[in-house]
């Protein structure tokens, strides 16, 4: 459901249902801010939901060199914009310790957060600005529906430990993590107003309260002694029974009796999952010092295994539009249009003959009141609520301003990993000869630092054949290659130094396999065929892998040029050279069931697919320079066109051949046959913007990124692979020295989970891996 039109500027745009208009008493603009309507108040103030103001831009377009652009005005995406109490704006030292603990926020980064854009601290209505999430809170998807299921605790319990894990990661305390800090959007958990309690905190206020919701407080806390990282981690327990029971740990008619229990009870953890209770009871200790830390969380809850939450589940009915991080104008693209496939369907134009196709061919085919009631502070995107201790509230919820699409809240939990130490470098390839690389500075956790080169173990004779995809399970233990020789080749690299040869798979055709990977639990293989054929493969044991039944795509259809599956969920995509897109659900690998119908991309043959964290979008990279957003958040609806990448074109060719996101989902990476990598901001798929476009010596066939989403690895024609820091995307830097040894062109990459190694198949019918350590 929509809201009305509401008139800015002379144009109109739409603003959620359930935003309260402006009134005489509200302002309408702030600095650069449009203010649309009112979300709620708080403690702190009030909420608006509003944009920047449009304006003509004249700004560097890295796609055209650095030449200046101008940019129409278009409406910047929506933003939360928190206005500060005037009473509050008053004191001097709420003010600087509010813009000190904002600026803090600022540098907080993570898929499960609510970015902090900007704040502003000069005038009578200081400001905080942040990212417009559009969703439930946890509260709200309890009291609506109940207590969460095991499996989607343990994905929220993730998903608040990695938050938490960056939040902390900056300098930053949240104080006041409870069910309304946590909402629920289409792309997963995201924690709000982390940090901006501390501001309250002081001596000049009127309230001598200790900050936080008493119902999720810790011990210290209710006690008033030193406030460290610990009291997140407390109320990471409180949430946790709360979203399992639907009642807080500690409960009480007032609020003495709320904190004495926190003080002195022991909660019942009887109603949450084994696999969590252990760490639960760790996180609700009344010492502080027993408490894990959030990345011990994170990385406990990261050993659990369990299937995320499908897209089905009811973790959250909300669906609103992404959430934009950056409000400058995009770059629009029209929305592909999907084709049912047909037998009759006319094949696409060949590609340029200047381009020698990728696979060998040429183209063819806080207040309290008097009562003890918590007045909650609202986060970004709803409204304020009284809530008792408990935060409970036992009236009528409001129902969901919005729905548009069922969401999932499980996004894939990102791995912190960094690419650290020296570099080295050792190939898979025929024997004898040094295996060695050129001495380089290495890819680290701190870009610039450098190590040197050396070849690990002996040349292996296993490849055989031009080698057009690589892939790693999820534990980094085995490696895939396709090769033209019409097999998969297997190797345990447990021990990188020793890669240990495996069984090879085939189809039994012998005109290439084109592409492989890895299911999300590393227990099912997928390779596509030049004849067509798509088959599933288990590899539960990589040494005795078979056959999963007949070829979910028999032969004869378009070469089946790239495969991959959704990173969570139990989505697989295939793309082949008649354009052709097909998703399945595989939860089932022994019965795997169409999503929708076969569909037809209009870019051309189809080079690359790729799933953003959360499974939600597919992206599908085209022969023509385009690229296809899909919405696949229903495993068993039609996929929907969400937007397109714009055609780019340069040196007379266009061909998109590699596609990566970033942990976040918010960027896509795209490297290109025009000799260009290109990073694109789809926070909005229907409005993608160009963030940044460095150029490359030559063709760019293969994209890879660490999983912390810090370092960019590209390479292509020249043979050689290039490091980036695209830590701020908008603006990539090479890092380290390019890496060469390869004889012909690098077709693939791909990093182990670890980041510590990077896996390189090439035509030179080798595979490298080029590991740190």
């Amino acid at each position: 459901m929509r809201g009305a039109p509401l008139r800015q500027g002379g144009d109109v745009s739409e603003v959620p249902a359930g935003v309260e208009p402006l009134d005489d008493f509200d302002p309408h603009q702030l600095g650069p801010y449009t203010l649309l309507g009112r979300l709620g108040h708080g403690g702190m103030g009030t909420v608006y939901l509003g944009r920047r103001a449009a304006a003509e831009t004249g700004a560097a377009d890295p796609a055209t060199g650095g030449n200046s652009v101008t940019e129409p005005a278009t409406a910047g995406p929506l933003l939360a914009i928190k206005v500060i109490r005037p009473e509050l704006a008053t004191v001097a030292e709420f003010r600087e310790r509010f813009a000190r603990e904002a600026r803090a926020a600022q540098s907080v980064h993570n898929a499960y957060t609510a970015a902090v854009l900007d704040v502003n601290i000069t005038g009578s209505r200081p400001y905080l600005v942040t990212e417009y999430v559009d969703g439930p809170t946890l509260s709200d998807r309890i009291r609506r529906n109940g207590p969460l299921p095991a499996a989607q605790l343990e994905w929220l319990a993730g998903a608040v430990a990695d938050a938490l894990r960056a939040i902390h990661a900056a300098g930053v305390i949240h104080r006041d993590l409870k069910p309304g800090n946590i909402l629920l959007s289409p792309f997963g958990a995201r924690v709000i107003d982390f940090g901006i309690a501390r501001a309250l905190d002081t001596t000049t206020m009127a309230t001598q309260s200790a900050i936080g919701t008493p119902a999720f407080m810790a011990p210290e806390q209710v006690l008033n002694e030193g406030v460290t990282s610990a009291v997140d981690i407390h109320a990471w327990g409180a949430v946790l029974v709360f979203a399992a029971t639907g009642n807080a740990p500690f409960a009480g008619d007032t609020i003495p009796k709320v904190m004495r229990q926190v003080l002195e009870v022991t909660p019942d953890l009887t109603s949450l999952p084994g696999t969590l209770r252990p760490l639960a009871a760790r996180a609700l200790a009344k010492d502080p010092a027993a408490r894990p830390t959030a990345a011990e969380l994170g990385d406990a809850v990261r050993q659990i295994h369990t299937p995320p939450p499908t897209p089905t589940s009811e973790m959250s009915t909300y669906s609103p539009d992404r959430t934009a991080t950056r409000a400058q104008p995009p770059v629009t693209g029209p929305p592909p249009t999907p084709r049912p496939a047909s037998a009759t369907a006319s094949p696409p134009a060949p590609r340029p003959a200047t381009h020698d196709g990728p696979r060998g061919d040429t183209g063819s085919s806080t207040g309290m009141s008097e009562a003890g009631t918590h007045l909650a502070d609202p986060g970004p995107g709803r409204q304020a609520v009284p809530a008792n201790v408990t935060d409970q509230d036992p009236g009528p919820w409001p129902r969901p301003r919005r729905q548009r699409r069922r969401a999932v809240l499980a996004a894939g939990l990102a791995v912190v990993v960094v690419l650290a130490g020296a570099v080295t470098a050792f190939a898979l390839q025929g024997s004898g000869g040094d295996g060695g690389g050129e001495p380089a500075t290495s890819v680290s956790g701190t870009p610039s630092s450098s190590g040197n080169f050396r070849a690990l173990g002996d040349r292996l004779t296993d490849a055989k054949d031009q080698v057009w995809g690589v892939a790693t399970t999820p534990d980094g233990s085995t490696l895939a290659a396709a090769s033209q020789n019409g097999t998969v080749t297997l190797w345990d690299i447990s021990r990188p130094a020793k890669p240990r040869a495996l069984p090879s798979l085939s189809t039994g055709d012998t005109t290439g396999m084109m592409a492989a990977a890895f299911a999300p639990g590393g227990r099912t293989l997928a390779s596509g065929s030049r004849n067509g054929t798509v088959q599933l493969w288990d590899v539960s044991n990589p040494g005795a892998a078979r056959r999963l039944g007949a070829p979910i795509v028999a032969a004869g259809g378009g070469p089946a040029w790239s495969v991959g599956f959704a990173p969570v969920g139990n989505l697989l995509a295939s793309g082949d050279g008649n354009g052709t897109v097909r998703v399945w659900n595989v939860s089932s690998p022994q019965a795997p069931v169409m999503a929708g119908q076969p569909f037809h991309f209009d870019g051309g043959q189809v080079w690359s697919v790729a799933f953003s964290p959360d499974g939600s979008i597919l992206a599908t990279a085209g022969q023509d320079g385009s690229v296809g957003l899909w919405d696949v958040s229903n495993p068993q609806a039609q996929p929907q066109p969400l937007g397109t990448l714009p055609v780019q074109s340069g040196n007379g060719v266009k061909a998109v051949e590699s596609l990566a996101f970033t942990p976040d989902g918010h960027t896509l990476i795209t490297g290109s046959i025009d000799h260009a990598v290109r990073l694109w901001d789809i926070t909005v798929p229907s409005v993608p913007r160009l963030l940044a476009a460095p150029s490359q010596p030559n063709q760019v066939w293969a994209v890879a990124l660490t999983l912390d989403g810090r370092v960019l690895a590209t390479a292509g024609a020249d043979r050689t692979i290039r490091f980036w820091d695209i830590s701020d995307p908008t603006a990539p830097r090479p890092v380290g020295t390019p890496l060469t040894g390869h004889t012909d062109t690098i077709t693939k990459l791909a990093f182990t989970p670890d980041g510590h190694t990077l896996v390189s198949g090439s035509r030179d019918k080798t595979v490298r891996l080029w590991t740190s350590g």
